[in-house]
């Protein structure tokens, strides 16, 4: 091999390697949440605290605050979705829980998550006390004037 091949070989091999590096740096970076995500993790926990709080809360104010909260972090067409699929009997459990009760400890457990293949959703998951199955609801998260608003969850 001469000098010329030599310094080819380095030259490729060097530009290699650095192109390696690029590509894990933007894949750490990828990774990471962005500032919009960390906003709708934020938000998302808001809900879930109330909501499961509002949930296990049988009385007419704990019903009050669950609407409420209802009104306030979700779209109008998603809770007449919701309505709908409930009163026709399609729909007997709780779709933001994906279970027909729920205990307040669940609250500890509970993970948000960006789905990575699908812009504005999102994943919310908990672990049931004395369960080992952890329980994943997607949720499709908008961004309208008023600010984040659930547009879609299964």
């Amino acid at each position: 091999m001469d000098v010329a091949q030599t310094k080819l070989s380095v030259l490729l091999c060097s530009l290699f390697l650095l192109s390696g590096r690029a590509v894990r740096a933007q894949s750490a970076q990828d990774s990471r949440t962005s500032p919009a995500d960390e906003e709708v993790f934020a938000m998302l926990k808001e809900f879930y605290t109330g909501y499961i709080l509002g949930f296990t809360d049988i009385s007419p104010e704990g019903r009050k605050r669950e609407d409420s909260i209802l009104r306030k972090y979700c779209e109008p067409a998603l809770l007449r979705k919701i309505d709908k699929k409930t009163r026709s009997g399609e729909l007997d459990w709780d779709p933001f829980l994906d279970a027909q009760d729920m205990d307040t400890t669940c609250i500890k457990t509970l993970k948000f998550a960006k789905d990575a293949a699908k812009p504005d959703v999102y994943v919310v998951s908990y672990v049931y006390p004395g369960e080992k199955k952890t329980s994943m609801i997607h949720l499709n998260v908008a961004r309208p004037a008023t600010g984040y608003k659930i547009r879609d969850v299964w």
